[in-house]
């Protein structure tokens, strides 16, 4: 219970020291990013990366924007990972020249994407079944070179992959390597099943296994004369004890550049570190434990945890004022004060929202905070789904 209490007091640390100022400015409700914080995470997780000597391959669907990319690179990541053709699609447009979309594509309306972006840049997608095999070398179109793809693992998260004692696993591989269409480049996994962890311990032996899983498959492989380049993990929860285990060749951590606070709960990362925050306005208080706010479901989300687990309270912690965010209607926040007290109509409310990939993908820009100085972002990939 003193935990619970010091947690509340942490978040209540303010990470913008002018947020009068950036109110005053900013219409709301809006995305704030904390850039000192953004970057110290992004140091950090490439040291983490560097030190064991694993290619950090950044998963975009959290942040969505070429220019935040742009800045992982420059640190030091090796390519980027997308979840939708139409990521990679837009990644590519911007320049970006190694891909991986850690999923599966078997859609042939999407054909003409799949050539266009393969003529951009280097893609390699993840497949789990020998039908995937027969449906891409429908959709691509000849002459080029052999698309590279990995198979996935089914680490223990039970949602797509394949599991490395299978015979499926061999029989997935082989088929690979008799079309002249595909070249298998590596195996990969994502232990998702890390956001349902209840402590520390159980994330360690999360990441052993997700370790395990894809070494094994690589292993089995090579036993009948299959190489494989790259073994590739990722989970933000897992990441940093995952690269410890022997064999890991990449991690694909996505939510590390903000955090939030169901990784807070997770033990993920320090309150300190979150750097991704809802700017909004108060518009009313009803009553004297209570406010509402301009952000509602459409500028926040109703998440409060993965996979069932309720990890944290409300729907969204508000920062400058001490009460929790009780309801959510979709342009309206109801923030149930601690104690009864008068707050201004019309004062900022800042809000460290819960799941942050999920915020991001509402909005169409960041302001970019760096003390004095605000630099508008675009989510150019925002509600890019397909």
């Amino acid at each position: 219970m003193e935990a619970d209490k010091e947690k509340t007091r942490y978040f209540l640390t303010m990470p913008f020291p002018s947020l009068s100022r950036l109110h005053e400015s900013i219409s709301t409700p809006a995305l704030l990013i904390d850039a000192a914080r953004m970057d110290k995470n992004l140091r950090g997780m490439q040291a983490a990366a560097d030190a064991r000597h694993v290619a950090l391959r950044p998963h975009i669907k959290t942040h969505k924007a070429p220019v935040l990319a742009r800045r992982q690179r420059e640190l030091g990541a090796r390519g980027l990972t997308v979840a939708k053709l139409s990521e990679a699609e837009l990644f590519a447009g911007e320049g970006f020249d190694d891909i991986f979309m850690a999923n599966q594509l078997t859609q042939k309306a999407k054909a003409p994407m799949l050539n266009k972006v393969r003529q951009r840049a280097r893609l390699i997608l993840g497949i789990d079944h020998p039908r995937q095999v027969t449906l891409l070398e429908e959709m691509l179109s000849s002459p080029g070179p052999p698309l590279e793809v990995r198979i996935e693992i089914d680490s223990g998260f039970h949602r797509c992959g394949i599991e490395p004692e299978s015979d499926l696993l061999v029989d997935v591989a082989r088929l690979i390597r008799q079309s002249p269409a595909l070249t298998l480049e590596g195996v990969f996994t994502h232990a998702g099943q890390a956001y349902g962890a209840r402590s520390p311990r159980e994330i360690k032996d999360i990441a052993a296994r997700e370790a395990a899983s894809v070494t094994a498959a690589a292993a089995r492989l090579k036993k009948i004369g299959i190489e494989i380049a790259t073994i590739s993990v990722g989970s933000t929860p897992t990441a940093k004890e995952v690269i410890r285990h022997k064999g890991v060749t990449e991690v694909r951590p996505g939510n590390y550049i903000f955090y939030d606070r169901i990784q807070h709960a997770l033990g993920s990362c320090r309150a300190e570190q979150l750097a991704l925050y809802v700017l909004a306005t108060v518009i009313a208080q009803p009553g004297p434990a209570q406010i509402v706010c301009d952000a509602g479901s459409k500028a926040l989300n109703t998440e409060t945890g993965a996979h069932g687990m309720h990890l944290v309270k409300g729907y969204g912690q508000p920062m400058n004022v001490k009460g929790t965010l009780t309801r959510l209607s979709e342009e309206h926040g109801i923030i149930g004060l601690e104690r009864p007290e008068e707050i201004a109509i019309g004062s900022p409310l800042l809000i460290a929202p819960n799941h942050a990939c999920v915020v991001a993908n509402l909005y169409d820009f960041y302001h970019l905070a760096d003390g004095e100085s605000v630099q508008i972002v675009p989510i150019s990939a925002r509600g890019k789904s397909r």
